[in-house]
């Protein structure tokens, strides 16, 4: 089952998911901070899916492919960080995403394996890998 929470339409985190048409994020965790640390992006034309992973994490791995082919179906444009590279604030900038290297699951209070998290400018979701490639289309869709 999927779990639903509305993003506050106020602030900093309201500003980027307004600004990225699309951005999924995957990690280890729930993310309850409401993404603060993210910059705001520059208003874009097409859909972007930014699916932030780590090396370490088998169920990240997981989900990468469905985020390609997704993506490749719908002409979107993708991208996969590693939150442990030291490279990764480098390689999201472009999109107006800034990321404290090798913290981004202590910003976001991770707590629980093998949930993600999908922002789609309007709210998140929470569900297991099976739900993601839904959960993609249908945001795609509205």
């Amino acid at each position: 089952m999927a779990y639903t929470h509305r993003i506050p339409t106020r602030g900093s985190s309201a500003q980027f998911l307004a600004a990225m048409a699309l951005v999924v994020v995957f990690m280890l965790g729930v993310v309850i901070s409401g993404a603060n640390h993210l910059g705001v992006a520059v208003a874009q034309e097409t859909k972007t899916v930014v699916v932030f992973t780590a090396n370490w994490c088998a169920s990240c791995r997981e989900i990468v492919p469905i985020v390609r082919d997704v993506s490749a179906q719908n002409g979107l444009s993708y991208m996969v960080v590693d939150v442990d590279d030291q490279n990764a604030p480098k390689k999201v900038a472009p999109y107006g995403i800034s990321i404290p290297t090798g913290d981004l699951p202590q910003v976001y209070r991770v707590q629980k394996k093998n949930v993600k998290l999908i922002f789609d400018g309007r709210s998140y979701s929470y569900g297991q890998n099976d739900q993601v490639r839904a959960q993609l289309l249908q945001n795609l869709r509205s």
